[in-house]
């Protein structure tokens, strides 16, 4: 069937008509965003034409809120870039069919980092912590497909864990290069040769470099973290990739900088440093655990934050559900192997 999505269309995502996504724990989803499909498959293939897919396509066609888009529906209410504003921009207009054009996939959750706003799904350092000493319910994992035999895609993303440390040369031996090339790295390793030669194929090429603070805070949030080492990995992609792209969102490099609670009171600060720096930087918030999201903070200290930063003023008040408790309990968890800077968090 072919169609064209209306351009004044306020809910409708192209993404259920065009991409499909393998995160690390090895669960298949329209985005990196929405929730994993329900539906058992055989290849990434077959989830994608499945009848699931079709039902939210044809809910999409109409226009109508899906509740896995929220996300990126808060996102651009509080007058970010979201995900469905990317891909919909570079669909505009067109019309054409059902296919698997664009590909975000992680082979593995191999990562040399323990991040607070990640879990086992995404860490293997994490994984063998929570085997060790668990704090949540164990997480299923689930099978990972083969990289998809298909013709037709013009974007991939690479997830980790760590891309750098799970995509090695063998991978890159008969990949075609596409369109718009993505992924997000911890910037703790230099990219190999065999990784740049690949990307120079590519036409577009944005790298996405998480760092969620400086000094002790940062080497807490993101334990492994090392801000001279990244400060110099830094530099190279940008030698790389070049520093000239503005606002163009498909090429160069982006900061991307995770609200917490542990690191909000450093936006601010962070702002001014990648502003210096002329880097650009992409702000989100954690999602996951929620005890950790400003939203779930004692209304007090809500209060006490407002006024900090805009982008922080709009997330603080999204919840009146106060998780204070759990949030001081998973520090203490996290206290166990990574010691908090509790002179730099005002609040703890």
């Amino acid at each position: 069937m072919t169609f064209l999505l209306g351009r004044m269309a306020s809910h409708s995502c192209w993404s259920p008509f065009v991409r499909m996504t393998q995160s690390p724990n090895g669960q298949l989803r329209t985005c990196v965003y929405s929730p994993p499909l329900q539906g058992s498959y055989e290849s990434i293939e077959e989830a994608f034409h499945s009848d699931e897919m079709e039902t939210i396509r044809s809910e999409m066609r109409r226009d109508k809120r899906r509740p896995e888009c929220e996300w990126c529906y808060r996102y651009e209410e509080s007058g970010q870039y979201s995900c469905r504003q990317d891909i919909n921009e570079r669909y505009e207009g067109f019309d054409f069919r059902t296919q698997l054009q664009e590909l975000d996939f992680s082979a593995s959750n191999e990562c040399n980092f323990i991040c607070v706003t990640c879990n086992e799904d995404a860490s293997s350092r994490w994984q063998q912590r929570v085997t060790e000493f668990p704090f949540f319910p164990p997480k299923q994992r689930q099978p990972l497909f083969s990289f998809p035999k298909v013709n037709s895609l013009k974007q991939l993303t690479l997830m980790g864990g760590e891309p750098i440390l799970i995509f090695r040369k063998d991978f890159f031996v008969d990949l075609p290069p596409v369109e718009y090339f993505q992924m997000v790295t911890n910037a703790s390793l230099r990219p190999p040769d065999y990784f740049k030669d690949y990307l120079s194929k590519c036409d577009n090429v944005c790298i996405g470099i998480s760092c969620d603070g400086l000094g002790t805070v940062g080497e807490f949030v993101r334990s492994g973290w090392k801000q001279k080492v990244w400060e110099r990995n830094v530099a190279h992609w940008l030698d790389f990739l070049g520093n000239d792209h503005g606002d163009d969102r498909q090429n160069g490099v982006w900061i991307n900088f995770v609200i917490s609670n542990y690191n909000v009171k450093q936006v601010p600060l962070f702002r001014k440093y990648c502003e210096d720096a002329g880097l650009r930087l992409m702000l989100t918030v954690a999602e996951e655990p929620k005890c950790i999201c400003p939203s779930y903070l004692d209304p007090e200290l809500k209060n006490e934050l407002f006024g900090l930063d805009e982008f922080v003023d709009e997330i603080l008040y999204r919840s009146d559900e106060n998780k204070n408790e759990e949030y001081e309990e998973y520090t203490r968890y996290l206290n166990t192997f990574t010691p908090v800077p509790y002179e730099d968090i005002m609040w703890l």
